[in-house]
């Protein structure tokens, strides 16, 4: 995947949350596109921000938690 694939509020978000990059660049190549697919349904900052802070946060509970936020 690259950089210019992810949708520019999403770098943005990943960009402020060192925790949700560290957690994007982990994944599998299929996973970062499942998330892909979520952040094109975002359409604001705040939800952006939100939605990245989801998935970094669920990250210790399983490698997929980003599936269970909002914006699936």
């Amino acid at each position: 995947m690259k950089m210019q694939d992810i949708p520019i509020g999403l770098t943005f978000a990943l960009a402020e949350n060192p925790e949700a990059l560290k957690y994007f660049v982990s994944l599998s190549e299929e996973q970062k596109q499942q998330i892909l697919e979520q952040s094109h349904k975002i359409h604001s900052k705040s939800e952006m921000q939100a939605f990245a802070g989801n998935f970094a946060k669920n990250n210790s509970a399983s490698k997929t938690g980003f599936t269970n936020n909002r914006f699936s």
